[in-house]
């Protein structure tokens, strides 16, 4: 199930464009977001179908990731975390970068374009290449 980011606050102003402007988390920036055993439960998922992989919390990634301020860092585990790893198709190997708690999330609700199985059909997690280098991972129909 999504997770609201509780305890999250988004800068919607551009680093360095003056002061922080925030707010709470974008509804489209949901996905990223999970407590701990979710993202946990989710990266399972993605170890069944990756080389390696490791999850790490966004925020070390700077970038896009640094918009987000926790505000309990001790009592909330809800983070955005991504999971970096390798993966192999017939062309050969491709790094993956995916959000744990998202494939946890749509383990249950198929997200539109991306999975091709509905809800409520078995389905399987796997691995497809969109560029040369770079995969991404969604659940098929089993």
């Amino acid at each position: 199930m999504k997770t609201y980011p509780t305890g999250v606050r988004q800068n919607f102003n551009v680093q360095g464009a003056g002061p922080p402007n925030w707010g709470p988390v974008a509804n489209e920036n949901w996905r990223m977001f999970a407590p701990l055993a979710d993202a946990q439960s989710g990266l399972g998922m993605i170890e069944g179908i990756t080389d390696e992989v490791v999850m790490v919390d966004a925020k070390v990634l700077g970038g896009m990731y640094a918009q987000f301020d926790y505000m309990n860092p001790l009592t909330s585990d809800i983070r955005a975390r991504v999971a970096i790893g390798t993966a192999m198709d017939p062309q050969g190997q491709m790094a993956i970068m995916e959000y744990p708690s998202d494939i946890f999330d749509r383990d249950k609700t198929p997200m539109p374009f991306i999975d091709t199985y509905t809800a409520g059909q078995a389905h399987v997690l796997k691995v497809r290449r969109i560029t040369t280098d770079l995969g991404e991972l969604y659940w098929a129909a089993a």
